[in-house]
């Protein structure tokens, strides 16, 4: 076979084995890949795996802090899983070193009473893996010991291959930066000002913070080192008390942050503030700069999964989005404003909850937003504005004004389009929320 014609054949198999290869997925602090024909949703805070039979599931805890050692730890779960009735130990307790994480993973195999079935039993693994100070939990249950043995192996590879947010260094330091210690500190941000952040807004604080560590700034750095130990302070805290602290915690950021206008991230702080609290007209609910901007990154995102290419909801449509809602937030009726009120919240459970899918679940909500002839005009938008990227990739400065000529001109009239993606998605939110298993209520991690 000649060398050209081998080259095709190899780069045909690769194409093949990326295109149906899994994307990995990420809960909490944990990224792992799901084995083939595994899906994912999160449930009440949890997020639960099924395989394609349903004959297997696997419930992923949230994180929680390792305070003793991997075997106490496991020493606990045991205990708590021999009170189930007619508890037996199946497989006992047993602990290794987890090369992907750097951390450590235990494991034990009980088997209990099935509640739903009389006489029978249900058969479960307990995984847990600890790396960076804390630990997560991967529980696969079973009714049966067959399929308990059809599943074993797949989940054992998941659980090997899981790398955990604890241990991505971003930079090096005293400590290093980890990508857990920056998702705490934008986490942190986002419940003082009460706003979950937009993706450009999160942007800016990680390139701020990734700052102090390339400089060196010890200060800096261990400020952010105490946010982290004041959050998990925080989280011991009941919900009355932690509301009064972080009532007592803003009045303080808000004056550090007025004392700091050289700060990117402070001046940004400062203004969510106000984008968050001060609203753009007098009418109920109120409607917030957020709110707006929440919006726009949503009507982006929608029209981008709907053109299959990447849009970029920047300051200038930002801008031209709000002042259009301003300039005919008068016509706006109750239904519409509470909607768009209630946007920084959606679309922060939209992000969440997007990358859990499977492709049901995405192309479900994606035949809704094509259902909206604004969404797929501005998708067009995008989708001229990739193409012409590619011709002129050799006139970089011409690409992007023409990018935002062409997502401009798409949002020419931005409270027609907003208004009108209102009135037709009104129908539809429902049906999202149902095929995204009723995860849209975003909750600050705690």
């Amino acid at each position: 076979m000649p060398d050209h014609a081998l080259r095709a054949v190899i780069a045909a198999a690769l194409l093949t084995v990326l295109a149906t290869a899994q994307a990995p997925s990420r809960f909490d602090i944990a990224t792992f890949t799901l084995p083939d024909g595994w899906t994912m949703q999160v449930e009440a805070g949890q997020a639960v795996l099924r395989s394609p039979d349903g004959d297997a599931t696997v419930h992923v805890g949230r994180s929680r802090p390792l305070t003793g050692t991997l075997e106490q730890l496991g020493a606990e779960l045991l205990a708590e899983a021999a009170a189930l009735p007619e508890h037996r130990l199946e497989v006992a307790s047993e602990t290794g070193r987890h090369a992907h994480s750097k951390g450590e993973w235990h494991r034990f195999v009980h088997s209990f009473a099935n509640p739903d079935r009389p006489g029978t039993f249900r058969y479960r693994t307990m995984l847990t893996v600890a790396a960076g100070g804390r630990s997560v939990t991967f529980a696969m249950t079973t009714d049966s010991v067959a399929a308990y043995e059809a599943s074993r192996e797949a989940i054992g590879r998941m659980v090997d291959g899981v790398r955990m947010t604890t241990t991505e260094r971003l930079e090096r330091g005293r400590p290093p930066l980890t990508r857990f210690v920056l998702d705490e500190c934008i986490d942190f941000l986002e419940w003082l000002v009460h706003a979950p952040l937009t993706e450009a807004q999160r942007a800016t604080i990680e390139a701020e913070v990734r700052g102090f560590w390339k400089a060196k700034d010890q200060e800096e750095i261990d400020g952010i080192t105490e946010v982290v130990a004041a959050r998990a302070e925080l989280a011991a805290l009941p919900e009355a008390e932690r509301e009064l602290a972080r009532q007592a915690v803003l009045d303080e950021a808000l004056q550090q942050w007025r004392a700091e206008p050289d700060s990117a991230s402070a001046r940004m702080m400062l203004a969510l503030h106000d984008a968050t609290n001060a609203p753009i007209d007098a009418a109920q609910p109120p409607l917030t700069r957020q709110a707006i901007a929440a919006f726009g990154e949503f009507l982006v995102f929608a029209a981008g999964r709907v053109a299959g290419v990447e849009g970029n909801f920047d300051d200038a449509m930002r801008d031209t989005l709000v002042a259009g809602v301003v300039d005919g937030s008068t016509e706006l009726t109750a239904a519409q404003r509470e909607w768009i009120a209630s946007m920084p919240m959606f679309w922060a459970a939209l992000r969440v909850v997007w990358p859990t899918l499977d492709d049901d679940g995405r192309q479900r909500l994606v035949a809704q937003w094509r259902q909206v002839p604004q969404i797929v005009a501005l998708g067009d938008a995008l989708g001229e504005q990739a193409k012409r990227r590619e011709a002129e990739s050799a006139a970089a400065e011409v690409s992007d004004l023409v990018r935002r000529q062409a997502q401009l001109a798409a949002l020419q009239t931005q409270y027609r389009v907003m208004q009108n993606v209102m009135q037709m998605q009104s129908d539809t939110m429902r049906i999202m929320s149902s095929n995204i298993g009723g995860n849209t209520t975003y909750v600050y991690r705690w």
